[in-house]
C-alpha cells in the first residue's frame, strides 16, 4: 500500500513543460545561424503583446531588432515565459547571412517551376494573408526584368518576416521550400534573378499564345 506521504510528494511535482511549436522552431532557426526575434501574438482577433492587453498595429517585434539572436538559449528564454494560449510570433531578421525578397504568389509559383531554380533552390516561405512568397537570398545584386511594379520587392537590410509555424490573421505561415531540404542555405541572388526573369518571360509567352488563339477564334476548350 502506498502511503499518503508518497502521494503528497508526487502531487508536488509540477507537470513536465511541453514547448510550443513556435518555441521549437525559433530554437531550431537560431541553431542554424538564422537571427530570430519574438513578435506580438495573434490572439484570434488582433495582435497583442503576450502577458498584457496591449494591442499592436499588426505583428511587431517585442524587442529591438538589433537584439535578434542566433543563440538557441536566448531564443528559448523569449518563448518559455509566454502564456501557452498566446505565444509570440516567430520572426526572422535579415542580416549578413541572407536577405528577403517578397514576390507575388503567382509569379513566385512560376519561378519555382523553372529549371534554374530547381537546380539550385533555396528556402521559400508563404503568407496566405498577403498572397506573397518570401525567398531567403544571399547577398547580391537583384536586377530582374519583366515584372510589374510591387510584384518583386527586396526587403531592406535588417528587415524581418513572419516565419512558420506562426499564424497571421488566422492562417498558417508555411514553407513552400523547407530549409532542411536545401541544407539551410539561402538561394544565390543570381539564381533567383534568373528564375524570376525566366518566369516573367514564360508568363509573357503564355499570354501572347493565348491572345493568338483568341484572335484566330479558338475557344477555351481548344486551348485547354
Amino acid at each position: 500500500m502506498i502511503g499518503s506521504g508518497s502521494l503528497s510528494r508526487s502531487a508536488d511535482i509540477p507537470p513536465k513543460r511541453v514547448p510550443s511549436e513556435s518555441e521549437i522552431a525559433a530554437i531550431r532557426y537560431a541553431g542554424h545561424g538564422w537571427p530570430v526575434l519574438p513578435g506580438s501574438a495573434f490572439n484570434g482577433r488582433r495582435y497583442v503583446v503576450p502577458g498584457t492587453r496591449k494591442v499592436t498595429d499588426g505583428v511587431r517585434p517585442l524587442v529591438a531588432r538589433n537584439l535578434a539572436t542566433t543563440d538557441p538559449e536566448q531564443a528559448a528564454r523569449w518563448w518559455q515565459g509566454a502564456d501557452d494560449r498566446v505565444v509570440p510570433t516567430v520572426l526572422l531578421r535579415s542580416g549578413p547571412a541572407f536577405g528577403f525578397v517578397s514576390v507575388a504568389a503567382n509569379l513566385a509559383k512560376l519561378a519555382l517551376r523553372t529549371g534554374v531554380w530547381q537546380s539550385q533552390p533555396g528556402p521559400v516561405l508563404y503568407r496566405e494573408d498577403l498572397v506573397r512568397a518570401y525567398f531567403l537570398v544571399s547577398a547580391g545584386n537583384l536586377a530582374i526584368s519583366g515584372h510589374q511594379p510591387s510584384e518583386v520587392v527586396e526587403l531592406a537590410r535588417g528587415g524581418w518576416v513572419v516565419a512558420p509555424p506562426s499564424r497571421t490573421f488566422g492562417v498558417d505561415v508555411v514553407w513552400w521550400v523547407a530549409p532542411e531540404t536545401v541544407q539551410w542555405e539561402a538561394v544565390q541572388a543570381s539564381v533567383l534573378v534568373a528564375a524570376l526573369t525566366q518566369a516573367c518571360r514564360d508568363r509573357d509567352t503564355d499570354s501572347a499564345v493565348r491572345g493568338l488563339w483568341t484572335a484566330v477564334g479558338a475557344g477555351r476548350d481548344a486551348w485547354a
